[in-house]
């Protein structure tokens, strides 16, 4: 889990930096580090939830 929070970290830090390259303000700055991190969590939401549906579905079967 350790590992996971790490990587986490690491993947904001990213963000910011490359983020922070093309704006002139910590308003700017802050919407467009929004937008990124939900559109990264929409896809994080995407893949996961396409890879565990039929798993989720045999799991509640009879």
């Amino acid at each position: 889990m350790r590992h996971r929070v790490g990587n986490s970290f690491a993947i904001a830090s990213g963000l910011i930096s490359v983020c922070a390259r093309g704006v002139d303000t910590a308003q700017e700055l802050a919407a467009v580090m929004k937008d990124r991190l939900v559109a990264l969590s929409s896809a994080q939401s995407l893949a996961v939830s396409d890879h565990l549906a039929p798993m989720r579905s045999r799991a509640h079967s009879p």
